[in-house]
């Protein structure tokens, strides 16, 4: 079943979407604009998978980050709502289904921690 949740970030709250499986988290990363809410269907069709869908500051139901971000901005929260999932230090790899945003995070990463599979 995908739940709906909240995780505190440096900018506010992050809000994302998730489902209990097994193996290694699938994390999906929305386009911009739109909101986690275009994995849903995708998720649905992975019961037997760990999925988590990010909701990107600003969009969907999480707060927005104040000023004029940079896509750095946008990055650096993600990499916080995951390491606040626990998702960052429990992945030796993992699979991300991304867009512009996921190169500036994965930028953060060193190889050891990130491995594409």
């Amino acid at each position: 079943m995908i739940e709906k949740a909240y995780t505190e970030t440096s900018i506010g709250q992050c809000h994302y979407r998730h489902q209990s499986g097994q193996g290694i988290p699938i994390v999906f990363l929305h386009q911009t604009p739109s909101s986690s809410l275009m994995y849903e269907k995708l998720m649905s069709l992975l019961p037997q998978n760990t999925c988590v869908a990010i909701d990107t500051p600003g969009f969907g139901m999480s707060d927005d980050i104040s000023g004029n971000p940079s896509i750095e901005d946008y990055g650096n929260c993600i990499v916080e709502a995951l390491e606040s999932l626990d998702l960052i230090n429990e992945l030796f790899s993992f699979k991300l289904i991304f867009f512009t945003k996921a190169f500036f995070i994965l930028l953060d990463f060193s190889p050891e921690i990130i491995r594409s599979t």
